[in-house]
């Protein structure tokens, strides 16, 4: 039986887990194998990003995702990119496209 890993607060993950995602070699893998992760496919399938209205399209306006889960997630990317070691410009740029992920996400659900 493997080790669990804390990853936020109440947030446990299976250490085999953990490292999976990240052994990641893309920022946009990695948040959203996270995001599949601490959500599940289902629950995502009926989630949005921010809760708001889509410009483009007329569907039915979703609930937002969980903000503790969010910030998990937000964290975790963050830490991964400082393994990266990108500097703290490129970083944060980078650390800046996470809701567009998330999104990506969406759509493949």
């Amino acid at each position: 039986m493997g080790y669990t890993i804390q990853v936020g607060d109440d947030v446990w993950l299976r250490e085999e887990v953990w490292k999976k995602i990240c052994s990641s070699a893309k920022d946009s893998l990695f948040v959203k194998e996270m995001a599949v992760t601490l959500r599940g496919t289902a629950t995502l399938k009926n989630k949005s990003v921010s809760g708001k209205e889509c410009p483009t399209n007329k569907n039915p306006v979703k609930p937002p995702l969980t903000p503790s889960k969010l910030q998990v997630l937000r964290v975790c990317f963050s830490d991964w990119l400082r393994t990266k070691e990108p500097e703290r410009k490129e970083r944060e740029k980078r650390e800046n496209r996470i809701g567009y992920y998330i999104s990506q996400k969406f759509k493949t659900l």
